[in-house]
């Protein structure tokens, strides 16, 4: 399928879905979206950027991490996403954080600043995962440091994903995330249950 035209699907169909995905899968995920900035080692006062950040599952973990001397930067193909999860910041009066439309495989426009970046459950989605990881290791400081959680199983092809668990498979992540520029790359395999 045509990059552009994948892109334009998964930005509806992320619109659409916005209403009901904390509903359904908030509880489902919270294992994950708790242990993504555990594993980055968050620290107070640090800049971190969440790529595809959805309605903000994560950032707000992460918001909690850095504190309000630090800051988050949060991303996301779909429009209403980000349009909820800044609701939820407004809600809850939070200065140091900024939800922006952005593609993943799009630079970051802010390069070398980032202490942190985090993905979860994203790179799945686009296209080409190596240039979103190649955005995030151009947006990080020398230094800086990238976690992303992608889901694994078997390889399995479908319209929406057309690679879904493809990074799953064998060293495929490590390899791709040095491909980019990253060095000292390490994986840990995370197991959970989805119930549905």
């Amino acid at each position: 399928m045509e990059a552009r035209l994948q892109k334009r699907i998964q930005s509806y169909g992320w619109d659409r879905a916005s209403e009901q995905y904390a509903h359904y899968w908030q509880t489902q995920l919270e294992p994950v979206q708790t242990r993504l900035p555990e594993l980055a080692d968050l620290q107070a006062g640090e800049k971190v950027l969440d790529v595809a950040c959805g309605n903000g599952l994560v950032s707000f973990r992460a918001r909690e991490a850095v504190g309000p001397e630090g800051t988050v930067t949060d991303d996301d193909i779909s429009e209403e996403m980000i349009r909820r999860a800044d609701f939820l910041r407004l809600e809850r009066g939070l200065e140091n954080m900024r939800f922006v439309r952005r593609d993943a495989e799009a630079p970051v426009g802010a390069e070398r600043s980032f202490d942190a970046a985090l993905c979860s459950l994203d790179l799945m989605y686009v296209p080409e995962p190596e240039q979103a990881l190649h955005a995030m290791f151009e947006a990080l400081r020398p230094g800086g440091r990238a976690e992303v959680f992608p889901i694994i199983d078997a390889k399995v092809k479908s319209e929406v994903c057309p690679l879904f668990f493809w990074l799953g498979t064998g060293t495929a992540l490590e390899a791709d995330f040095q491909a980019a520029g990253f060095t000292g790359v390490t994986s840990e395999r995370l197991s959970y249950d989805l119930i549905f």
